[in-house]
């Protein structure tokens, strides 16, 4: 899904999300500036190509923009 951005701190394929079997998933696509989750307070940066499961209330840093996790 195209995000916009004036600012070019999220890459052209910067994060993929995707539906599996025992929830979601977001992995970093090897972006320039990185994606983290933030949990309970805490930031966990996601290493490029290496699925990270998500959790309901979960924000899903990528670039200068986030997205919250409703419900997983």
């Amino acid at each position: 899904m195209p995000v916009d951005d004036d600012t070019r701190s999220v890459s052209k394929t910067h994060l993929a999300i995707a539906l599996t079997r025992r929830g979601i998933t977001a992995t970093d696509r090897n972006s320039t500036n990185g994606s983290a989750i933030l949990r309970q307070g805490a930031e966990h940066l996601l290493v490029g190509g290496q699925p990270a499961e998500l959790r309901g209330g979960d924000v899903i840093r990528f670039g200068d923009r986030s997205l919250t996790v409703e419900q997983a």
